[in-house]
């Protein structure tokens, strides 16, 4: 499962079922940045990620990686803002 292609298949996928395109934009954003790290890694097959990579990746600081700035529908009471 090569990431570059299953990253962009996804993303398609998701403009596909509907999703808007603030949410297509932001889900590729960070699923760019997970590609990107596991680029860095030299990690080209999603079958290879370990829950080593996973932990790895989450202790990084990668700034903001999701979409406060849009509202949403769900409650938002107790999330943090960053």
């Amino acid at each position: 499962m090569d990431v570059i292609v299953t990253i962009t298949e996804y993303k398609q996928h998701l403009k596909v079922l509907g999703y808007a395109p603030s949410s297509v934009a932001c889900y590729g954003r960070g699923l760019d940045m997970f590609g990107k790290y596991l680029q860095a890694e030299n990690i080209d097959d999603l079958r290879k990620v370990t829950k080593q990579n996973h932990s790895k990746l989450s202790k990084q600081d990668h700034g903001k990686t999701d979409c406060t700035g849009e509202q949403s529908s769900g409650d938002q009471a107790g999330k943090e803002i960053v």
